[in-house]
């Protein structure tokens, strides 16, 4: 899909019935030389961390990944976030593991339903990872990909925490012989930033090794 082409923006858009208003700053990059050029302008280089804020429909994403693996000659990137965030770095990282050789995803929910009730199409589905990882083929050569890299999902048991996704993962990823470590944590382990802050301590080692 070409993210910079107006028309594919706005059927996507009409398709999960979006609005958005350019008085309120909502706009999209129709050039795909323009998110490049963003990028090569950053001033980003080896030691710099990369924040990228509001996403969008991933444009500029999809140059800013290849820009910060050639700048740092690293072969892959740490897809990492907490709660919401997990969710879309696990969904980066399983949907592209040619980009990202690394997930830390913690007390995220990773089914499709939670936001869009009995709702699915295509793109839902695909980033509804106890879906569509539940129905991939064994032969799958995603699946050598995710065994050649490192991955964690953790998730409380205590209060706000939902860990019955994180659950359901490594039931999947035990059916098809996918390596990645799924942790439940304890009923006092909380959904909030103090045992994220621990989470991240005790498991960063183990991804940056």
């Amino acid at each position: 899909m070409d993210l910079c082409d107006i028309g594919q923006i706005k059927a996507l858009l009409a398709r999960h019935g979006f609005r958005f208003s350019k008085s309120m700053g909502q706009n999209f990059l129709i050039a795909d030389w323009v998110p490049r050029e963003i990028a090569k302008a950053s001033g980003a280089g080896p030691g710099s961390g990369v924040l990228e804020v509001g996403p969008g429909i991933g444009c500029l994403t999809r140059e800013l990944a290849p820009f910060i693996l050639d700048w740092t000659k690293r072969p892959g990137i740490l897809a990492f976030g907490c709660s919401l965030g997990a969710t879309h770095a696990a969904n980066l990282f399983f949907r592209r593991p040619d980009l990202f050789d690394r997930v830390l995803a913690l007390s995220g929910i990773y089914t499709g339903s939670y936001g869009f009730g009995g709702y699915s199409d295509e793109l839902v589905y695909l980033n509804s990872l106890v879906d569509c990882m539940a129905n991939m083929p064994s032969g799958h050569p995603y699946i050598d990909l995710y065994n050649r890299k490192k991955g964690v999902v953790c998730a409380g048991q205590g209060a706000w925490e939902q860990p019955e996704t994180t659950r359901r993962l490594k039931q999947i990823f035990e059916e098809k012989g996918i390596n990645i470590w799924v942790d439940l944590w304890g009923w006092d382990v909380c959904h909030d930033w103090p045992w994220w802050y621990k989470q991240t301590e005790y498991f960063l080692p183990y991804l940056l090794d």
